[in-house]
Order: structure tokens, then sequence, then C-alpha cells
């Protein structure tokens, strides 16, 4: 993934260290892109072809809308039973 035009994931660091809290509501879970760039560093995940990445999806964490390059995405959750 380009980390320009490749739409890379952008993670805000540190932020799994946040209480997590479940929303049924989807709006209820989001955090401003101010607030984000105000409290936290942000990397975009990227890589060359055949680069995997994992991260804590408890973590702020947003696709990137630009960018002119496909990407392919697997998304793999794990809960306890």
């Amino acid at each position: 993934v380009d980390p320009l035009e490749g739409h890379p994931t952008q993670v805000a660091l540190g932020s799994h260290r946040l209480s997590y809290y479940w929303h049924e509501e989807f709006e209820q879970s989001r955090f401003a892109d101010a607030y984000v760039q105000r409290e936290f560093r942000t990397q975009r995940l990227a890589g060359r072809k055949g680069t995997a990445y994992l991260f804590d999806t408890n973590s702020i964490h947003k696709g990137t809308p630009e960018g002119s390059q496909h990407r392919d995405v697997i998304v793999v959750e794990y809960h306890h039973a």
C-alpha cells in the first residue's frame, strides 16, 4: 500500500490504552479529527506488496479516503468465547 495514494489505514498511536466502550450507535464511537490530531501522533500503515500488519481495533483508526490506487483488505476479529 502506497502511504499517499493507496488508501492506507491510519492509527492514532497509543490510543489502544483508552478505555473501550461498545456503542450500538455508530456515531457514538467516532472521534473528531481535530481531537485525534491534537492528542495523538498518527501513523499511516503502508508497505510493499505482500506486507501485512496487525493492530488492536480498539485503537482509534480510520481509512484514508484520498488516493488513486486500489487496495485489498482482509479483516479478522477474535473475541473471547
